[in-house]
């Protein structure tokens, strides 16, 4: 069987694969791979991301109550402040001398310097009203300067001869 010139140009052309130019101009870069990979990596960092926030939960209770005892634990909390130190328990804020209840600055500032003294007087009243208590919470305004923290510490921990509070707590200010 012969073919004419027609039908072999024909069966030629359409045998042939097509001509690929693989020059710097023609390059093509094929995309599916590429996006099947940042898929991938979606996905893991998604899971790998809710693990470990499902990890960082904490169940947490707050007590409502003293250990043991049924009752409200006492704590006594002492802020030092720009106008002075305000000391106060469960009941509320002592007035000047610690003696009582009242509103305001326990101790305002003398000459603008916190009262050592009345604060260690303080200090010796709350721990002869509660003898068993051994910690106290100091906490502090954000302008308040770190070396008053550490003598309000020194003055809640007493002296040698006497120590009131021997473990006293740093909290964060809430204001």
């Amino acid at each position: 069987m012969k073919f004419t010139g027609r039908q072999r140009r024909y069966i030629r052309k359409h045998s042939k694969p097509p001509a690929t130019d693989r020059g710097p101009d023609n390059d093509e870069l094929s995309i599916i791979p590429l996006l099947d990979v940042v898929i991938n990596l979606v996905m893991v960092l998604l899971v790998l991301m809710a693990s470990a926030l499902l990890a960082r939960e904490v169940d947490a209770q707050i007590p409502t109550e003293g250990p043991g005892t049924g009752q409200p634990e006492w704590r006594a909390t002492v802020v030092l402040g720009a106008s002075g130190i305000t000391v106060t328990d469960r009941e509320g804020i002592f007035v000047y001398g610690c003696e009582s209840q009242g509103t305001g600055v326990t101790l305002p500032l003398a000459g603008g310097e916190p009262d050592w003294s009345g604060l260690r007087y303080c200090a010796g009243q709350l721990k002869a009203a509660h003898p068993d208590i051994t910690k106290i919470t100091l906490t502090a305004d954000p302008g308040v300067p770190v070396q008053d923290v550490i003598r309000a510490m020194d003055a809640v921990r007493g002296t040698d001869g006497r120590p009131l509070f021997p473990e006293p707590q740093i909290a964060a200010g809430l204001r």
